[in-house]
């Protein structure tokens, strides 16, 4: 089948150079000025993904702009790319070429990198809110389950306090928890089969 070759010259010629330098090309520095229009700001924005995408290999097998417009969403946010940090991803995900009606390939197959916030990132932006009195997450070690009612939202826990042997124990599950100002309360415990089943679902 022909292929439209305006569609898909420039993401050819993207593949063949590393990110730091497509970074650093005009279309995409004139893409981020429009959106960042500090200098400053755009400058510490380029260092911080091209600095994401080294240390993650993944990132590397995706288009540039989706990697940028995943990292600009972050950014308006005010949230960090950095992994080790945990605010917010930018994860990889395949996509099947396009075709016209009259089987014209108009968009070749591809790894896209998709934004997706981190559980630290919910935190941060729920900080921010001033609506929080309490927020946590955090793994329930093997013992410390002592009972869930997901009716009642209730739950009761026996924390292993003593910090080396709670890391030796295998992880069952994980609970999060919030409370606003206003005093409502809300909590949920997944089993790590219930977590496990979802990250294989919907990544």
């Amino acid at each position: 089948m022909p292929v439209n070759n305006s569609l898909v010259t420039q993401a050819q010629a993207e593949k063949q150079l590393p990110f730091s330098q497509v970074i650093n090309s005009v279309p995409y520095q004139k893409m981020i000025s429009n959106a960042l229009k500090d200098r400053g700001t755009a400058n510490r924005f380029i260092s911080s993904i091209v600095s994401a995408v080294a240390t993650t290999p993944t990132l590397q097998t995706c288009t540039p702009k989706t990697i940028v417009s995943a990292a600009l969403l972050g950014e308006a946010l005010k949230l960090s790319p950095s992994p080790q940090l945990g605010q917010f991803y930018m994860i990889p995900f395949k996509q099947k070429e396009k075709r016209d009606k009259n089987g014209n390939i108009i968009q070749e197959a591809c790894t896209n990198a998709t934004f997706v916030l981190g559980y630290k990132g919910y935190i941060q932006l729920a900080t921010r809110s001033g609506e929080y009195k309490r927020i946590n997450a955090m793994p329930i070690k093997q013992g410390e389950l002592v009972d869930y009612n997901p009716f009642d939202d209730e739950i009761t826990l026996q924390y292993t306090d003593n910090e080396e042997l709670r890391a030796t124990l295998p992880t069952i599950g994980y609970y999060a928890m919030f409370e606003l100002n206003n005093g409502f309360r809300k909590s949920i415990y997944w089993s790590k089969k219930q977590m496990e089943a979802h990250a294989l679902k919907y990544s």
